[in-house]
């Protein structure tokens, strides 16, 4: 695996791809593994056989480990459509692992459309029960417009509030990503109504983090509305975070 790593040149890409149908599953994961590293030597043939032969393994540990590679391949050709309708697909696999790979790599690509992932697909995983899952396709929120963020307005409250602080963290990144892109008008009110009591602590502190990473520069009038509900929560909770961002939000 680290020849393959340091030296992919050296290592010819038909004698791996004969590996990947051994019968042993161990041995077809090695395989694709050193395929995501080699592979770019002849991309388009590696990513076909990925696709077409690794990526309906039996076994998910093939299957996860062929999403990852096929992530390190992207970059080496133009037309990425083949890669993202495959794994669009593996959304609905029914192992978390493949699903959150699958959805890790699609929310990497930058040239990816919203026309081109289902929204139904996305919304499903958001209340997955597997926290990997749900912080995977909170990742893949920035890539639509506001009226489909705003149906699932609710599903995104909750990981908001997600007891798993990695889900939080993501979903807080994507709100951010979100309003850099469509602004922040639409969705303050939002926002503000759920920086609330009737929330979850957590809740709160990941509405203001996200309001302390986006008003900053915003409109006069917008920041002092954000000031003055955090001053309320700061006061009512004594909640570090929450009075921390009132603060820096203050000095300006």
């Amino acid at each position: 695996m680290e020849i393959s790593k340091n030296l992919p040149d050296i290592i010819p890409v038909p004698l791996i791809l004969e590996y990947l149908s051994d019968s042993d599953s161990f041995i077809r994961e090695a395989s694709v593994k050193i395929l995501g590293f080699i592979g770019k030597t002849l991309p388009i043939p590696t990513i076909n056989v990925l696709i077409n032969k690794a990526l309906t393994d039996e076994e998910w540990i093939v299957r996860d480990a062929t999403v990852v590679s096929l992530g390190k391949l992207i970059p080496y050709i133009d037309d990425k459509e083949v890669i993202i309708k495959s794994l669009v697909n593996l959304m609905d696999d029914d192992k978390s692992w493949v699903r959150r790979s699958s959805m890790k790599i699609l929310s990497s690509i930058k040239e990816i459309s919203e026309s081109k992932i289902p929204f139904v697909k996305v919304s499903e995983n958001l209340m997955n029960e597997d926290s990997k899952v749900r912080e995977g396709a909170a990742n893949l929120l920035s890539v639509y417009n506001f009226e489909e963020i705003d149906k699932v307005f609710k599903n995104i409250l909750t990981l908001l509030g997600d007891e798993v602080e990695d889900v939080r963290t993501s979903t807080i990144d994507v709100m951010v990503k979100i309003i850099q892109k469509l602004g922040i008008t639409k969705i303050l009110s939002k926002l503000l109504k759920n920086l609330s009591d009737e929330s979850t602590l957590e809740t709160q502190q990941s509405i203001a983090i996200i309001l302390g990473r986006t008003v900053r520069y915003a409109d006069e009038k917008i920041k002092k509305r954000v000031i003055a509900l955090l001053k309320i929560r700061c006061e009512m909770s004594q909640d570090k975070i929450i009075c921390e961002i009132l603060n820096k939000l203050r000095e300006g």
